[in-house]
């Protein structure tokens, strides 16, 4: 027998207490791949055993087994220790658990076991329920909310859908937040830019370098980036930047601009009409502009009398944040060029956009509603 599966030595002036006064703290069982499992971790806490020699134990077991039930019933995987380091863990089908438990002895482990056999139990009767109500089981995060009470089945089918990371974004808020969470989440989805900026308040979207590194190449270089962020200047790497503290409606944008403007209702105009100023009196030189393709807004058309060319995205693009890693907008965006290097322009844009040129209007055209 396995050291780690061995029985401790009782002491022999301490009698073993009766079965009625052991109690086994509530046994964490997912739902992974179409199979109640539980973690190497769980059962070492729980039969009180060193998980460095559970994980021989089951090592030995695997090596004792046919490949096909090792890799099915005993399955690697990984956890973060308090000191944020990866360590392994396996995490074991009822198969591989019954079998790993034969050699726990005595009275309290068979206690344990059965307490363990219970929880398997409940947790595929459970799916089942889960399964004849229309919720997918692909998710783990949520078929745990569910088995463990915190969240009803009518929530979890709102839910399955978003991505894992929307989900445990929704999962980790308070009960009285999920509502109002899978709102936001949805009006992100379905609204672009513009509804993320009505998610917790969040106006900070950033570019993925790709499409920088196009705006940078059509332009010659980006001197002024007046809506921005410091993350985002990880990739923009303007000359001169500003950020909500250091408001960039109050300077002028000289030289050669990217601008992604912040998407709040109101905040958006003002940074067009902003560029359509400061490029009319000569101040900006050139500009590269990413918005929304929201062809229906008067700030979209004001853009469109003024520009050069204008890029029409092919699929979209994902922006993030320093907490969301991307997004997923369902409408396009679009790049518009100010300057006189058009050409240069739709060469570096015309692989992943539709580029269009537009002859331009003047500023006091645009003043007196053309």
């Amino acid at each position: 027998m396995p050291e780690a599966l061995a029985v401790l030595p009782k002491s022999k002036n301490k009698l073993p207490r009766p079965i009625s006064e052991i109690e086994v703290p509530k046994i964490h069982v997912s739902f992974i791949n179409g199979d109640a499992i539980v973690s190497s971790l769980e059962v070492a806490e729980k039969f009180g055993k060193r998980h460095c020699d559970l994980l021989r134990a089951i090592d030995d077991l695997k090596n004792d087994c046919p490949e096909a039930f090792g890799l099915r019933n005993f399955a690697s995987s990984s956890y973060q220790n308090e000191q944020n380091k990866t360590q392994p863990m396996v995490n074991l089908t009822e198969d591989g658990f019954n079998l790993l438990a034969m050699g726990f002895q005595g009275p309290e482990a068979v206690l344990r076991k059965i307490r363990f056999l219970e929880a398997f139990r409940v947790m595929r009767q459970d799916a089942l329920l889960y399964s004849a109500a229309g919720i997918r089981l692909d998710s783990p995060a949520l078929v745990d909310a569910l088995h463990e009470g915190r969240l009803p089945m009518f929530r979890a089918k709102q839910i399955q859908d978003f991505t894992p990371e929307e989900q445990q974004q929704i999962l980790d808020v308070p009960k009285r937040e999920i509502a109002r969470t899978i709102k936001n989440l949805k009006m992100l989805k379905s609204g672009g830019q513009a509804a993320m900026a009505s998610l917790g308040g969040i106006n900070e979207w950033y570019t993925p370098s790709k499409w920088v590194e196009m705006a940078r190449t059509a332009m010659g270089g980006i001197d002024v980036d007046p809506a921005s962020h410091y993350v985002a200047q990880r990739t923009v790497q303007a000359d001169e930047w500003h950020d909500q503290e250091r408001d960039g409606l109050k300077h002028d944008w000289p030289g050669n601009v990217w601008l992604n403007p912040p998407y709040a209702r109101g905040l958006i105009d003002q940074f067009v009409d902003k560029l359509l100023d400061q490029f009319a009196v000569g101040e900006t030189k050139q500009a590269v502009v990413l918005v929304d393709s929201r062809t229906d807004t008067k700030w979209f058309n004001k853009l469109c009398t003024m520009a050069s060319a204008v890029a029409f995205t092919r699929g979209r693009v994902h922006f993030y944040n320093e907490t969301v890693k991307s997004s997923s907008p369902v409408c396009g965006s679009a790049f518009f060029y100010f300057g006189p290097r058009a050409q240069e322009f739709k060469q570096s844009f015309d692989s992943d956009c539709m580029v269009f040129f537009a002859p331009p209007v003047s500023f006091e055209e645009i003043s007196n509603g053309r």
